[in-house]
């Protein structure tokens, strides 16, 4: 499941905190409608406007499964500082 920010392209960021919250009601919602065990099966991406600066932040939340990189994912020195980051945060 992708998970978009609706301040996508606004320029403004929502907090990681609030993304994980969102994340948690997401798998909540799904543990009442189907089972736990479906729920933390689920796998959830933020697509919001992953940077290299942010990756981390977002990656290190509870229940955040990966990132959709927006324009970064154009510029191949900015992707694979992404990619780097999130394969260390799944160490």
């Amino acid at each position: 499941v992708l998970f978009r920010s609706s301040a996508q392209g606004s320029g403004e960021m929502p907090e990681p905190a609030e993304v994980a919250g969102v994340i948690m009601l997401m798998r909540k919602l799904t543990a009442l409608r189907f089972d736990q065990a479906a729920a933390e099966k689920l796998r959830i991406i933020y697509g919001g406007s992953v940077k290299p600066d942010n990756v981390e932040a977002y990656v290190s939340e509870p229940g955040v499964d990966g990132v959709l990189p927006g324009s970064a994912s154009v510029h191949p020195m900015q992707f694979v500082e992404i990619v780097k980051t999130v394969q260390q945060a799944a160490q």
